[in-house]
């Protein structure tokens, strides 16, 4: 027989990461979780179909699709993987709801996933952009452990109850499913564009502001954006600027602008959203945010964003050391508590602000209280008076510790929420950088100096950078990597009055890499000063590192 009979078809390594891949899935995925139900004949997207057992081992019927891939590939830095699919890969995984990747390194032989939605949520809150790729990279670094098994079982119920339950919902209320319908949780059922259109405009900036984004989203969903009003298109800008999606919220509210429909406090809203994702991207720099912000709030002196612009305002002149400005910060918010119909959660972020101006007032008299009592113990003045003036210093640092606390469970609120309003992060994280690290430490450092006092300041150095890593956790889990790279430069001030300036500046050139990135120009620069050599600390400058 001829040699040329025997020029058959190879087994490509594709081929055979994936029979490897499948061989791992099967020895995995099972009791009590899943049933597997098979692998698919043409494969178009999905390879094997598994079937959810519900908490008590009960078959669903709810399954999820599931696509396997195999490589040698090396790992990345992070020990991450990455591997290449085609766009309408993803999209054809979306269409079964909480379908996955599985996918084998075939070097350490360890399994990993990557949930479809979450591959596309994560792409979504970036940007658009991928949406015309003819391929995508998909990141792999969560393993696929029982854990994890457990979790993807727990989410193929949740979502198939959640759409079986809206089906039959539509089905008892006779609303036909050709019709474009949206859920809401508390009415049940919103029917129609027209329903959907009169709740977006008559109460979405509030359902934003109160948390029922998907309702927003879904309503959204209803209306094309060649129909769109101008008030749609802030609700739609104000929902993408609640999950910190600042290019679409800065486009949507351009095209808010440019459209009618607009009143003057929504009007308002989009000029300040405008602004400031123009701000956050690097297309302007502070000077030119703080003019713009104050031209708008002498375009707009009753809308909702000028009290906003004046609150800004007036707590920066407390913080200089003006305690009348206290007055003015409470009356203000007070008109926003007022007024406000979804533009911010209020009470949580005035609340920061008072605390933050009330503990300057009272570090600035406990620094002069401790001056007075060193001069008195220097001079050898009266040592009743000494003494006098540091009891009236220990009753100020029982007065700050209370509103230490009082920050403390005010970032334990916003972590709750996962922090997901950019103005709420703003201000928490003001709140964290001037009180939770540098003025804490500040009183350490200005108190009279005791035997373990170094020791002790490192000690709140790391209690500083574990409550940090909690927050900057969340925020990468709320999809906010700006926030993120922002509380890791706190990470860096910490370090740096702890006295570790080196390996503060070594996270600080990662930032600086990482802020540049994402497009934050200002905290790249800041970044890079102190790769330079420069202090961090923006506040409290003359306190040296301890050595």
């Amino acid at each position: 027989m001829s040699d040329h009979l025997d020029d058959l078809p190879t087994r490509t390594d594709e081929h055979v990461g994936e029979d490897e891949t499948r061989k791992r899935f099967n020895g995995l995925v099972g009791d009590p979780y899943f049933i597997v139900r098979g692998e698919t004949e043409n494969d178009y997207g999905s390879d094997v179909t598994v079937e959810a057992l519900d908490e008590r081992g009960y078959p669903t019927n709810f399954r999820s699709h599931v696509q396997l891939k195999g490589s040698t590939t090396t790992p990345n830095k992070d020990g991450s993987y990455s591997y290449q699919v085609a766009r309408t890969n993803l999209n054809y995984l979306l269409n079964s709801p909480a379908s996955f990747y599985c996918f084998l390194a075939r070097g350490p032989k360890k399994v990993f996933y990557r949930m479809a939605e979450e591959e596309y949520c994560d792409r979504e809150r970036v940007g658009t952009g991928w949406r015309t790729q003819e391929s995508l990279t998909i990141r792999f670094q969560d393993e696929l452990d029982t854990t994890a098994i457990q979790r993807i079982r727990d989410q193929v119920l949740a979502v198939n109850r959640y759409l079986r339950n809206l089906n039959l919902a539509l089905r008892v209320q006779a609303i036909s499913l050709e019709s474009e319908v949206v859920y809401d949780p508390e009415n049940k059922v919103v029917q129609n564009i027209t329903a959907a259109r009169t709740l977006i405009r008559e109460g979405g900036l509030r359902l934003v502001a109160e948390g029922e984004r998907d309702v927003v989203a879904h309503c959204l969903a209803l209306l094309s954006e060649s129909q769109r009003n101008g008030a749609e298109w802030v609700v739609a800008a104000y929902l993408a600027y609640s999950t910190g999606n600042i290019f679409d919220a800065g486009t949507f509210a351009d095209r808010a602008l440019a459209s009618d429909g607009l009143d003057t406090d929504k009007e308002s809203l989009a000029k300040y959203i405008t602004i400031t994702t123009a701000f956050a991207r690097g297309s302007i720099d502070r000077e030119q945010l703080e003019s713009s912000l104050r031209d708008l709030a002498s375009a707009h002196p009753t809308s909702v964003s000028a009290l906003y612009v004046r609150l800004d305002e007036a707590r920066r002149r407390a913080l200089s050391g003006d305690p009348d400005q206290l007055d003015e910060v409470r009356a203000l918010v007070a008109e926003i508590e007022a007024r406000d119909k979804g533009f911010a959660p209020v009470k949580i972020q005035a609340s920061i602000v008072l605390l933050e101006a009330r503990y300057f007032v009272l570090n600035a008299r406990y620094i002069s209280e401790v001056a007075g009592f060193k001069m008195t113990e220097a001079l050898g003045m009266d040592a009743l008076f000494a003494g006098e003036r540091a009891q009236r210093a220990m009753e100020l640092v029982a007065e700050m510790q209370s509103i230490l606390n009082g920050f403390e469970d005010l970032y334990q609120r916003a972590i709750e929420m996962e922090a997901t309003h950019p103005a709420l992060i703003g201000e928490v994280i003001s709140g964290l950088e001037l009180c939770l690290i540098q003025n804490r430490m500040t009183m350490e450092k200005t108190s009279p100096q005791q035997p373990g006092d170094a020791e002790k300041l490192m000690g709140l150095t790391q209690q500083s950078i574990g409550r940090l890593d909690e927050a900057i956790a969340a925020f990468m889990k709320a999809g906010l990597p700006d926030a993120a790279a922002r509380t890791e430069m706190l990470k860096v001030d910490a370090l740096w009055i702890g006295g570790a300036t080196e390996q503060a500046k070594q996270l600080a050139r990662a930032i600086a890499a990482k802020a540049a990135a994402l497009g934050l120009g200002e905290l790249a620069a800041r970044a890079t000063d102190v790769v330079a050599g420069a202090s961090p600390l923006n506040v409290w400058s003359a306190v040296p590192p301890l050595s």
